[in-house]
């Protein structure tokens, strides 16, 4: 529904801006903007007049057009919700294999080290220097590898349930405004 309807509709009825504004208990400024197109209207607003005027304010979508807008939103929706979600599930599981993966290779790294060195392998004090130097360094060379097979293996199956998720949420929440209509 254009604003020009709306108007249309106060002219047709013989009404004065003035005399919407009050029934809707809108200010009459913002009323008298929105008929010049100036200005759009809040929806609390809309509603008012187009309930006193008897018209019904509604958004149609068919299939086609629900479709095109729930494809939209979640390309939009997609890069913040990955932020949250899948950001947050690929750093635990990281953080998983940093723990299980590094007991292993820091065991095999740390006894070369040692002999390399000719440090007692149960020396803890020395043990405990070199582990933070050879963890930051092992992160740096496993984390890019291990990062891209997890993509490859993880990211779309978690794509395609967080976009069904979405699409169903946002249609939950369309289906609930009473201003929408989806025909299918």
């Amino acid at each position: 529904m254009t604003f020009n309807r709306i108007c249309d509709a106060i002219k047709f009825d013989g009404l004065s801006i003035n005399h919407v504004a009050a029934v809707a208990k809108i200010p009459q400024s913002s009323l008298q903007r929105f008929c010049s197109g100036q200005q759009g209207l809040q929806m609390d607003g809309l509603k008012s007049v187009c309930e006193f005027l008897g018209m019904e304010l509604v958004r149609r979508f068919n299939s086609e057009e629900l479709s095109e807008y729930l494809q939209d939103g979640w390309s939009e929706a997609k890069g913040e919700i990955g932020k949250d979600t899948y950001e947050s599930e690929k750093s635990e599981a990281w953080d998983e294999h940093a723990k299980e993966e590094w007991k292993s290779v820091s065991a095999d790294q740390w006894g070369e080290y040692a002999d390399e060195q000719d440090i007692d392998h149960d020396d803890t004090e020395e043990f405990q220097s070199w582990e933070v130097d050879a963890y930051n360094e092992w992160v740096s060379e496993e984390y890019e590898s291990w990062s891209a097979e997890y993509d490859e293996e993880n990211y779309a199956e978690w794509e395609s349930d967080a976009c069904a998720t979405w699409k169903a949420e946002e249609r939950e929440r369309l289906e609930s405004c009473e201003w929408i209509v989806i025909t299918e």
